[in-house]
């Protein structure tokens, strides 16, 4: 494609904006590549924090880049990486088959993800209010995933820096795969890890493969409703499977469930650590 002047978005003609880009691609490739390439990303679509992952479906996430404080590292990106990510919507929308390779969360999250216990346990503990993807493809299949985060005391991602950003997608897709599309950066050194085996190996093991897997729609935010479309089966037959799950579990309430869940992976809510260490001091 010829790019001229014309096709260039205006609001980024600025000289600051070039010479970023100037910078991300003196840089990148290098020690100081991420930092400058994510750099110019800003100023295309501002963002507050960013966390790059390499992924690839089944697989744990390895960790390339955050710009997140040391303070907030281990209610982010740890709990993130210790399985938190089996949960997240752009994870699961990587392992069911990329449609898009920049999306916002509003666009693929499950219809009561903002009612689940998983938004307002972990992802409350980001401190996010909009959080955008870019799954840029490597050569060994996997991909380099970047999430960028706008923090709750902002404003969401406007529509036109998103549409911004994806007129700037195939400048910064080569960008950062010069960074990261390389040998020493693997998919394999991720462990394989599925949902289901995290659910066996977290108190859930009682339960029958379809349980899990209804009891991972839920965990993933999904309603009985959209349970039973992604199963192809009646709500009803949801809904008694629910009665099953938690009298087997031996608990009352979706968040009884999250918290098996969370336990089973290591995973202290903010709230907990925060009252974990007043008890210390205290």
């Amino acid at each position: 494609m010829t790019v001229t002047a014309r096709s260039i978005p205006s609001a980024l003609l600025d000289q600051a904006s070039i010479a970023l880009l100037g910078r991300a691609a003196r840089q990148a490739g290098r020690a100081e590549g991420p930092a400058a390439i994510l750099g110019f990303v800003n100023a295309v679509l501002p963002f507050t924090s960013c966390l790059v992952t390499l992924l690839a479906p089944g697989r744990a996430p390895v960790l390339l880049y955050d710009d997140i404080r040391p303070e907030r590292h281990e209610a982010v990106v740890d709990a993130y990486l210790r399985r938190a990510y089996l949960l997240d919507p752009f994870y699961d929308f990587l392992s069911g088959g990329l449609e898009r390779r920049v999306i916002r969360l509003q666009e693929i999250q499950p219809d009561h993800f903002r009612k689940s216990e998983y938004f307002s346990t972990y992802y409350t503990d980001t401190r996010l209010v909009d959080e955008v993807g870019i799954f840029v493809p490597r050569r060994d299949e996997s991909h380099i995933f970047v999430s960028l985060g706008r923090a709750a005391r902002t404003a969401p991602f406007s529509v036109r820096s998103f549409q911004r950003l994806q007129s700037w997608m195939a400048v910064i897709e080569a960008l950062l795969a010069r960074q990261w599309d390389a040998e020493q950066f693997t998919a394999a050194a991720g462990a394989l890890v599925t949902l289901d085996d995290t659910l066996q190996q977290s108190g859930f093991a009682a339960l029958s493969a379809r349980e899990r897997e209804i009891v991972a729609l839920i965990l993933k935010g999904h309603s009985s409703k959209s349970i039973a479309w992604q199963l192809a089966i009646a709500v009803g037959t949801v809904k008694n499977h629910r009665k099953n799950i938690y009298r087997k579990l031996n608990i009352t309430s979706q968040s009884a469930l999250f918290a098996r869940f969370l336990r089973g992976i290591g995973y202290a809510p903010v709230s907990a650590l925060v009252s974990q260490r007043a008890d210390s001091v205290s």
